[in-house]
């Protein structure tokens, strides 16, 4: 898979000790343990107006404790005057964090958080964020690791002979990388094993939006 300068150059936002080993071991505890509902497409931040497509999407969102969520926001509001300095915008409010549980079969196939054709309640989406919790691994046997499940970009190089070119992120725990939202991505079908993340949004107005990417 390419490096993080890769995605670096590409203008990827990428910190790779987001998150220390204490920390990521248990939020992951606390994501397992959690009770869960079906990850939704569409829908706002209290969960109206989505609906469950599994032939879209499948995953599981996780109901962590509100001081866990609490804490975790804390740490990615304060990266805040560093997203608005590397995306040359202005940001307001922190739409998640939101724990997300991808077992076997899990995906997410190809999407944008916005663009166009979105409705109202995500038109105020400025920067995507995903945290990584856990690590991918190919050896089915490796403790808290999962296999398959990479989080994949299209349309990231110029020229239409690359549009459909897809580029792997090789996932680490802690990583956190962000990306504006009308990038195309996916997460491909996890093969064993439970894909454990985070998902949050800046917006640039006070409304929390939605759950869904």
């Amino acid at each position: 898979m390419p490096s993080q300068e890769f995605f670096k150059r590409l203008g990827l936002f990428v910190v790779g000790d987001f998150l220390d080993a204490e920390c990521c071991a248990q939020l992951c505890s606390e994501v397992l343990a959690s009770s869960t509902t079906p990850g939704q497409v569409g829908g706002d931040a209290v969960r109206k107006g989505g609906w469950v497509d599994e032939s879209l999407r499948r995953v599981l969102c996780a109901e962590v404790p509100k001081s866990t969520e609490s804490r975790l926001r804390l740490r990615l509001e304060q990266l805040k005057p560093s997203l608005e300095k590397h995306f040359q915008v202005s940001l307001n409010a922190c739409d998640g964090p939101h724990f997300l549980r991808y077992g076997p079969g899990h995906f997410y196939t190809p999407h944008r958080d916005v663009d166009a054709d979105s409705p109202e309640h995500l038109r105020g989406r400025q920067v995507s964020i995903i945290v990584f919790l856990n690590p991918s691994t190919q050896d089915p046997a490796f403790e808290g690791g999962y296999g398959g499940g990479a989080l994949t970009f299209y349309g990231m190089l110029r020229g239409e002979q690359w549009e459909k070119c897809a580029f792997s992120f090789d996932a680490a725990p802690g990583l956190l990388v962000a990306f504006r939202p009308n990038l195309m991505h996916e997460v491909k079908p996890v093969t064993f094993g439970q894909r454990l993340t985070v998902a949050a949004w800046f917006t640039s107005d006070s409304l929390q939006t939605s759950i869904t990417a």
